[in-house]
């Protein structure tokens, strides 16, 4: 793409963006736009799809939750087929990166869709949400501290030890990092429709990147690896070995749940929904007379497991599964732990660049090494 100005829109971060949204729809760039949203009737805040100008008013760009990943609704939109008009999709890096897996998985389509990738903040537990937590002050409250990348209680431990906080992919690239989100708002465009949209839209001012933008996310990212580090470090302890991962999924009561969070699990049936374990009254019976007492509900680690070993190449570590268990497992230390060994040996990072084949459905000659060799 040739260069192309940065578009720098002056005030709130917030009003900035949802200024830049309703002109999509105004000027009639986009048919609708894709945000999270706040709630009609009551406090919370969902992924909505916009077609409407005053609808805009709900937009809520920068909320500190995360619903869902976005990317498995965008899946359910354009699994059949691209979408058959323009649409904008405002999302978070870790569900750019996950909806491009998708598409390479052949779970979504991204034609006619702008990609609008923001810088991310992270996103705070949905069970530590009070009743109107979401308020504008809140709001500015969170944003603060995350800039300045202070530990906070509710944090998604996903979110805690994030390096991908800033997109690597799509259109045009909200920048909140290096300005002050009180006071201005960066729009980066990353691709030539990103940079047609920008111009046809019409707001804000041709401006450049701050200088201070690359040193903030250079020191965030420092701080990230260390704190995932050390995060991984302690899952080693607590789930190395067989037996303290039987402990470590002690916990678990077959729910799903996680599964069906996952924005990369896309089966429509799973094999631990199958026939395959619909069993005979009489077998219960006998497995326990066996063993002696048998856990019910059983197989328990070997979904997980199982579920790890479909997946884990394409986990973009959004803490989606974590976030979703009732019980409070703490998947995080163990999906993105393993995922970071795994795309670490083919030298791939889930999601980051769209021409990238998928490793498992490709084969480099060159790409594993005989046992005790390199």
């Amino acid at each position: 793409m040739s260069e192309a100005p940065v578009t720098i829109v002056e005030g709130n971060s917030a009003e900035s963006m949802r200024k830049f949204l309703r002109a999509l729809l105004e000027r009639k760039v986009v048919s609708g736009v894709f945000a999270p949203c706040n709630l009609q009737h009551g406090v919370g805040v969902v992924y909505a799809l916009v077609s409407d100008v005053q609808g805009i008013s709900r937009v809520n760009p920068f909320a500190p939750v995360m619903p869902v990943n976005a990317a498995g609704v965008i899946s359910e939109m354009t699994r059949l087929a691209p979408s058959g008009e323009k649409l904008a999709v405002l999302l978070r890096p870790c569900e750019s990166r996950a909806l491009v897996e998708l598409v390479k998985l052949k779970q979504a389509h991204m034609e006619n869709l702008l990609i609008i990738g923001s810088d991310c903040l992270g996103a705070l537990k949905l069970s530590s949400l009070p009743d109107k937590a979401l308020d504008t002050d809140r709001i500015a409250a969170f944003m603060k501290e995350s800039r300045a990348d202070a530990v906070r209680d509710g944090l998604r431990a996903a979110c805690a030890i994030c390096e991908h906080f800033v997109p690597h992919t799509g259109d045009i690239n909200v920048g909140l990092f290096g300005v002050d989100p009180e006071k201005q708002l960066l729009l980066i465009p990353t691709s030539e429709a990103g940079a047609a949209a920008l111009a046809a839209a019409g707001v804000g001012s041709p401006g450049e990147v701050p200088p201070a933008r690359q040193k903030e996310i250079e020191d965030r990212r420092a701080k990230r690896k260390e704190a995932r580090k050390a995060y991984f470090a302690k899952a080693n302890e607590e789930a190395g070995g067989f037996a303290k991962l039987l402990k470590f999924f002690s916990k678990c009561i077959g729910c799903h749940n996680c599964r069906d969070a996952c924005p990369i699990c896309y089966c429509k049936e799973c094999f631990f929904d199958s026939p395959v374990f619909e069993f005979e009254p009489h077998k219960y019976v006998d497995w326990a007379k066996r063993k002696g007492a048998l856990r019910l509900p059983d197989d328990t680690i070997l979904f997980h497991l199982t579920r790890l070993n479909h997946m884990v190449s394409s986990c973009v570590s959004c803490g989606a599964c974590a976030e979703a268990c009732p019980n409070g497992i703490e998947l995080a230390k163990i999906f993105p732990r393993v995922a970071d060994d795994v795309q670490a040996i083919f030298n791939y990072i889930a999601g980051k660049d769209p021409r990238e084949e998928l490793p498992l459905a490709t084969f480099k000659e060159n790409e594993l090494s005989p046992l005790g060799e390199g």
